[in-house]
């Protein structure tokens, strides 16, 4: 039982539970330790920030940790046409599956994502899986799944890439042709180009037939800003700066000054 506030003079207690024994509330997700912990470059790319703005911001090596905010204010039946998925289509369960022909997902300058999950391949329950296309330098946002693991299988190019398990635990390092990596169940993680001209291709892995993903300026748009400075232990004039519009396929450059243009937040929530 874990007790909150979302109010100076109300408090409220909720009950979890959990499918794993060992589960440790501090041990999941933390977006301070998580941020504090990755390259400022790849954030400031992710977030549509500055290197400058992340390193005056973002103290390095913190974890802070932050109780359930605000629910949102919508009904249930708005919630999930929020969140709905698109209806299973009649099609034979064949084995076979054109990947390259599907029409990406996500496709802006910084690449794109065709996926291949129970919705479009309806054979696949247990499994998942993309193609991703890196325009030269771009960054495949900062995210998470939490839902399955993710194994990647680099056809070409040079990356660099990042994985987050929690406040301690963060590895990152450089996947070339014919290399695997790996990221857990749960953990955050990112793919940068590290090519300035050269395109780089990489096929994803999931052990879940539906596609689940959660990119970090989703996430924290969807709150008020206090709650987002709160999490990354900054100021709230920071998290007001950030660019929530910033794509899954972030292109290279997209954090210079010049650049950021508007910067929008989920208008139901700020």
């Amino acid at each position: 039982m874990e007790s909150g506030k979302e109010r100076p003079a109300e408090t409220w207690d909720f009950g979890a539970g959990y499918d794993d024994g060992s589960f440790e509330d501090r041990e999941s997700l933390s977006l301070s330790a998580w941020l504090s912990t990755a390259p400022a470059a790849v954030v400031a790319q992710g977030l549509g920030v500055t290197k400058g703005d992340i390193t005056r911001h973002l103290a390095r090596d913190t974890f802070t940790f932050l109780p359930l905010g605000p629910a949102p204010d919508l009904s249930l039946e708005e919630f999930r046409a929020q969140v709905g998925r698109p209806p299973q289509q009649p099609v034979a369960l064949t084995h076979r599956f054109q990947l390259a022909q599907v029409i990406p997902e996500v496709n802006t300058a910084g690449g794109f994502i065709s996926i291949a999950q129970v919705t479009n391949f309806p054979v696949s329950t247990e499994m998942s899986g993309a193609l991703v296309r890196f325009a030269p330098g771009a960054l495949r946002q900062l995210h998470w799944h939490p839902g399955h693991a993710e194994w990647q299988y680099v056809i070409n190019g040079s990356l660099t890439a990042g994985v987050f398990m929690k406040p301690g635990e963060y590895e990152d390092g450089f996947l070339g042709p014919g290399d695997a990596g790996y990221a857990p169940k749960g953990s955050a993680h990112w793919l940068l180009n590290a090519s300035n001209d050269t395109d780089a291709y990489v096929v994803l892995i999931f052990d879940d037939g539906t596609f689940t993903n959660i990119d970090l300026p989703w996430f924290i748009g969807n709150v008020d800003p206090e709650i987002t400075a709160a999490s990354l232990n900054t100021s709230v004039a920071f998290a007001k700066a950030i660019n929530y519009a910033v794509p899954t396929m972030v292109p290279a450059g997209s954090c210079d000054p010049g650049n950021n243009g508007v910067r929008p937040r989920n208008t139901n929530r700020d």
